[in-house]
């Protein structure tokens, strides 16, 4: 389909200066100035150099200009795309909002690995660099990966995702990727020289990709939209099994086609582009005669809903402003990604409204010193919880995350489950993807407090109402040590978790007056009274429950051996453990890190870690090996992993006791005296 250009896509909105050209090369250092503004020119014109230098990660080129790129977070982005992957195969369709988007190398992988229908890219930045930046990429990438699967209709969608991410790095052939974009002829980018020249011939490609673009005036939102249509990837029946047992996903309301309305936004020019299309969140929707009806599928025209076709948009206004607008036009995405810095929770509700039923909310905080209860003040405001200084504080900042979005989602009537939670040391950075299922009754089981004796080195689980008995029973709590000083077996009624002793479980009630003697005249207990308990240090509320779906992870985890991903997906010069000035102690392979953390998401497993090098090492002669350590309290009858937050960590249902005597008994690691 033929679109008539407008122009230049200029980012024109009230009295908004317009942008200055991408295409107006690279500035020389000008003549006639001192020599100190030279040098200021010279830097300013390498930088631009710098940032259209072409970049690569997991297969996808790009280029960052002006925005904040960190190779660091490549893993965070893999797992979103085979999430995102996955939600495709299953339901037919992946339409995307990236609302903080910066380069748009996020939503060029959406479009190249995840086969995208429509991705929209936001960023709250209105200058022409970030805008021509975002343009390339994700033009170039939408172009070459229509060229890929057109190409070979048949083809593997894994190879064919390898040829477009070749075929991304110059925009493809000017007869196909550039030729079969539904936006008229495109753009050929460079694919030569490097340095300025490669660069300049880059920035003329996202000058005449803008040249492409349709721009539009959805209602109620007074930025313009950036558009342009793409030719639709071959059709593919939905596969609910995909990856994961049907059954699973159905028990978790996950499963069923969303069908979409009309498009309820009104676009200029309108007689030759189709509206915004704006889809239905909840299974069926009914039509003008109360009867089920299916509207146009994403970025279809309201006119003609058997042509669909491939869309990016472009803005730059606020989030918040452009979610309530998405909700508001009933326009309901199959993945919000919020990629937000700091704690920024102002987002929350706007993202919670923009995600279609069954689909995936992608959130990110950066704001380690609140996660770390130095300013619990601050996390009580922006995520309703109050943190304390705990030796599994990284744990905590995922926890306060979930626990706001999950508070929050409930209110409105929606459940938020956690698909994965993933912690990186860079940042730091919490990031969590929550599925987002339609429900009046929420998980508030999982919602509660933690707590920890520092003086034994337990975690313990809080209900609401074991608040009042939040003191440590560390003493009396060890599996191992009352099998051997009480023998007898246990009574046939006894819970598992009464039995076991299991770190999750709440502390017993305080004992009553009468089983505590008074104290004597010194004011010390006598000898035949009890010792008093420790209080625990208590945080919360937040939540509890599992940090992942082991489901999910092992679906993840085959699509990404299917696709062949493997090590860190980025070149050796830019791999985390390639600089030695730079801390790598948590960047894993893919694969290892999916497999770490399908044996995080063990239901047995209790909230918190236990770290060998701080907590055991101060209570034992020396660290224990960590693999044998789990080893061994696994054929205990324990459950026991290694944990992603920490390296040199464990998580285990023992109690601390428990922990100390497998060290000392199957170790022969001596305890401190």
């Amino acid at each position: 389909m033929q679109v008539a250009a407008r122009g230049p896509a200029a980012l024109t909105s009230g009295r908004q200066r317009p942008c200055r050209p991408a295409c107006a090369g690279l500035w020389p250092a000008p003549t006639g100035l001192s020599a100190r503004c030279r040098a200021t020119a010279e830097v300013e014109a390498d930088s631009a150099v710098a940032g259209w230098e072409e970049r690569e990660e997991r297969g996808t080129r790009f280029v960052a200009g002006p925005a904040f790129y960190r190779p660091e977070s490549c893993a965070g982005r893999d797992l979103a795309v085979l999430a995102a992957a996955l939600q495709r195969k299953r339901t037919g369709r992946l339409r995307v909002l990236d609302v903080m988007a910066a380069s748009g190398m996020r939503g060029a992988r959406y479009l190249l690995q995840a086969d995208a229908d429509e991705v929209w890219c936001n960023d709250l930045a209105p200058d022409a660099a970030m805008h021509s930046t975002m343009t390339y990429n994700l033009c170039t990438a939408a172009a070459a990966h229509a060229e890929a699967a057109n190409a070979a209709p048949g083809t593997d969608p894994a190879a064919a995702n390898s040829h477009a991410s070749n075929a991304s790095t110059n925009g493809g052939s000017s007869d196909h990727s550039a030729g079969s974009s539904a936006a008229g002829g495109g753009p050929v980018a460079a694919d030569g020289p490097a340095g300025a020249e490669g660069a300049a011939a880059r920035r003329q490609a996202a000058a005449a990709w803008e040249a492409r673009a349709r721009v539009v005036r959805l209602e109620g939102l007074t930025r313009d939209v950036c558009e342009w249509d793409f030719p639709p990837l071959p059709p593919a029946s939905p596969d609910p099994e995909a990856g994961v047992k049907a059954e699973t996903i159905a028990s978790s309301g996950t499963l069923g086609a969303q069908p979409s309305d009309e498009g309820a936004g009104t676009s200029q020019p309108t007689s030759s582009s189709p509206g915004a299309s704006a889809e239905g969140r909840t299974e069926e929707r009914p039509g003008p005669e109360g009867s089920a009806q299916a509207g146009p599928g994403p970025g279809s025209s309201a006119g003609d809903a058997a042509a669909p076709v491939r869309r990016v948009r472009i803005t730059h206004a606020d989030a918040n402003r452009l979610l309530t607008n998405c909700f508001m036009r009933e326009d309901y995405y199959d993945l919000v990604d919020v990629d937000s810095f700091g704690s920024e929770t102002q987002f929350l509700p706007a993202a919670i409204d923009a995600v279609r039923f069954g689909g995936l909310l992608y959130l990110t905080s950066t704001d380690g010193f609140t996660s770390s209860g130095k300013r619990p003040e601050r996390a009580l405001a922006a995520y309703g919880c109050y943190p304390r200084a705990t030796p599994w504080a990284n744990e905590q900042g995922l926890r306060m995350l979930i626990g706001a979005a999950v508070r929050e989602a409930a209110a409105r009537g929606v459940v938020l489950r956690p698909v994965f939670s993933l912690y990186s040391y860079h940042g730091p950075v919490f990031r969590v993807m929550l599925r987002a299922t339609s429900s009046a009754e929420w998980e508030s089981r999982h919602y509660g407090f933690l707590g920890h004796c520092f003086v034994h080195g337990d975690n313990y689980t809080l209900g609401w109402r074991s608040l009042a008995g939040a003191v440590c029973r560390c003493d009396s709590r060890g599996k191992l040590r009352k099998s051997e000083e009480e023998p007898q077996q246990a009574p046939a009624d006894a819970s598992a978790s009464a039995v076991e002793g299991s770190a999750a479980t709440e502390p017993e009630p305080s004992a009553s007056p009468d089983e505590v003697k008074a104290p004597g005249p010194s004011g010390a207990p006598t000898p035949t009274s009890t010792p008093a308990p420790t209080p625990l240090v208590v945080a919360g509320p937040m939540w509890t429950g599992p940090l992942h779906d082991a489901a999910e992870l092992r679906a993840m985890a085959a699509e990404a051996e299917r696709r062949g991903w493997t090590g860190t997906g980025l070149p050796k010069s830019a791999e985390p453990g390639g600089n030695r000035a730079k801390s790598s102690r948590n960047s894993r392979p893919l694969q290892e890190l999916l497999q770490l953390l399908i044996e995080e998401a063990d239901p047995r497993l209790a909230p918190g870690f236990i770290s060998v090098d701080d907590s055991l090492s101060r209570r034992l002669a020396r660290p224990p090996p960590r693999d044998a350590l789990i080893e061994a309290l696994r054929e205990e009858g324990f459950a026991a992993a290694r944990c992603h937050l920490e390296s040199r960590a464990i998580r285990t249902n023992a109690c601390m006791e428990d922990v100390l005597t497998v060290a000392e008994q199957r170790l022969g690691i001596k305890r401190r005296r």
